[in-house]
């Protein structure tokens, strides 16, 4: 891989990782902005995306309630 490209990935790992440890303390907007700026990423290494995750992650949150 390119080296812009993996450090990406490992950001990308880092985020995911945070967003694991945030425990109680995270809330549905930080979770959303992480996962919508992980897609963002994604697209601009031309990696195909359905939709926007951090919209998905709010839909499937409301569908639970």
């Amino acid at each position: 891989l390119h080296p812009r490209v993996r450090r990406q990935r490992q950001m990308c790992i880092r985020d995911r990782l945070r967003i694991g440890h945030m425990g109680n303390n995270a809330n549905v907007t930080d979770v959303k902005n992480t996962l919508s700026a992980l897609t963002q990423v994604l697209q601009a290494h031309d990696i195909p995306v359905k939709e926007d995750m951090g919209e998905a992650f709010v839909r499937c949150i409301e569908e639970m309630e």
